[in-house]
């Protein structure tokens, strides 16, 4: 898959989202030119209908947004059951978790990033990863690129509250109202 570019004349006689001919780029060339904007081509984004699901939903402003470490809790007022962790990524960027690491006083689920290949906006957890009502999980993301940001310490979601403990960011510099924008999902 290429970029889009809101320039591009070219046509998509096959339907398949990705320009036939190259968009010429200087002298090099994009020989993929996506049609439609890129977010358009999430494949693996999960539809929201469970009452399993854990979902902090997309902020209204994501913005300032850049790659770092997220420290917080969760706690859920319903039974979560999750295996994959989705990250909501900023219009035009490939943001994405690198890993992330749930846990309480018993257990741990872990899950890593495996590339921008495939499914590339979830990662899949070691275990399935199993949220009680009103019990409280440490949560740890490793953000690359970068994801949709919540700014605010606290995050009220239809199945619960996500709060922030610290965010570092990339460039060292911490904050303690740094969400990122996920979905907890089977």
């Amino acid at each position: 898959m290429g970029n889009y570019w809101d320039d591009y004349n070219g046509s998509d006689a096959n339907g398949d989202g990705i320009g036939e001919t190259p968009y010429s780029i200087d002298s090099d060339k994009d020989n993929y030119p996506l049609i439609e904007r890129f977010e358009n081509y999430f494949v693996g984004m999960p539809t929201p209908t469970s009452a399993q699901t854990f979902d902090t939903g997309r902020p209204e402003n994501p913005y300032p947004s850049i790659s770092g470490k997220f420290i917080g809790t969760i706690k859920t007022d319903t039974k979560i059951i999750a295996t994959k962790l989705y990250t909501y990524a900023c219009e035009g960027t490939g943001g994405h978790t690198e890993h992330a690491l749930i846990c309480n006083k018993t257990w741990c689920a872990y899950a890593e990033w495996d590339g921008y290949k495939g499914d590339w906006m979830n990662i899949s957890f070691n275990k399935t990863v199993i949220l009680m009502p009103h019990e409280t999980y440490n949560i740890t993301i490793v953000t690359g690129s970068y994801p949709q940001i919540h700014h605010t310490s606290s995050l009220k979601t239809e199945n619960g509250w996500m709060n922030c403990t610290e965010f570092i960011d990339a460039n060292g510099n911490k904050y303690n109202d740094w969400i990122p924008a996920i979905m907890l999902w089977s």
